[in-house]
């Protein structure tokens, strides 16, 4: 009986010492880079939180070199791997999003070069708009009264 119980006893502490020599480790290392953080918010100045966001390398539009998901604040990081124009692309599920272009340099600083007038430039065409259709239908109205 004793041998029986020292042969399992054994057999199980070769069993625990095989499967601990083939766990995998994990390591972690904490860098400091020249992160990329794009920052989302609507004309109200509420974050758009958890939006799908898409990063594509200069030479790579085929292919996402990182994807996520903004946090509750509308942030965004990533480390570009080399200079260049990286493209990222933003969508929230209900129709708003945007395409922004980081031209990288050289030391990994980034900058914006989309054009920031867009947001105003598409106000003043809804304006536009708005004004010619009201001013159309006061004229059809009057026309025909």
């Amino acid at each position: 009986m004793k041998h029986c119980l020292c042969a399992a006893a054994l057999i199980a502490s070769i069993a625990f010492a095989q499967a601990a020599l083939e766990a995998h480790g994990i390591t972690r290392v904490v860098e400091q880079k020249n992160v990329m953080v794009i920052t989302a918010r609507y004309d109200d100045g509420e974050p758009i939180s958890y939006a799908s966001v898409k990063i594509y390398s200069p030479g790579g539009r085929d292919l996402e070199y990182q994807n996520g998901r903004t946090d509750k604040d509308g942030r965004f990081a990533f480390v570009p791997s080399e200079a260049g124009d990286w493209l990222v692309r933003l969508d929230d599920g209900a129709g708003h999003g945007f395409e922004e272009h980081v031209l990288v340099d050289a030391d990994m600083r980034g900058k914006a070069t989309s054009p920031v007038l867009v947001k105003l430039g598409q106000k003043v065409i809804v304006f536009l708009l708005l004004a010619w259709g009201g001013v159309m239908t006061a004229l059809y109205v009057r026309k025909r009264g």
